[in-house]
């Protein structure tokens, strides 16, 4: 929540946006404690505006891996959305497994990372 709050990142999330973000979903995981989560489109949004900042020149540069990692979710995500269209109209995702749809989006970030790593090498402190 800090990062996005930020001026370069936060002036560009829409009021409807802001809304989601301050009014999680409240759930009941299998066998767990109450949590809270977002709407899957949400970390897109969220991800848009990142690369939205960065394509304005409003990103510090202590902040562009910010934006990598945006690129890299975006783009797993697509990939994994893709198939699981083609699955779901083919029929396939009759046999499909979820564990197979994790492993796959596991994999395109993995992907997707090593191919950004050069450019904007991911630290774990943000």
């Amino acid at each position: 929540m800090k990062t996005i709050s930020r001026v370069a990142i936060g002036s560009r999330i829409s009021e409807d946006l802001w809304k989601k973000i301050e009014n999680p979903i409240v759930f009941k995981p299998l066998g767990g404690d109450p949590a809270h989560g977002y709407e899957g489109a949400v970390l897109i949004e969220v991800c848009d505006a990142i690369i939205q900042a960065r394509n304005e020149g409003a990103l510090l540069p202590s902040q562009l891996f910010l934006a990598a990692q945006a690129e890299i979710i975006i783009r797993s995500a697509a990939k994994i959305g893709i198939m699981a269209l083609i699955d779901e109209a083919t029929g396939y995702s009759d046999n499909k497994r979820k564990t197979e749809y994790r492993e796959l989006v596991q994999q395109f970030l993995l992907d997707e990372v090593a191919q950004w790593h050069d450019e904007y090498p991911i630290s774990s402190s943000t």
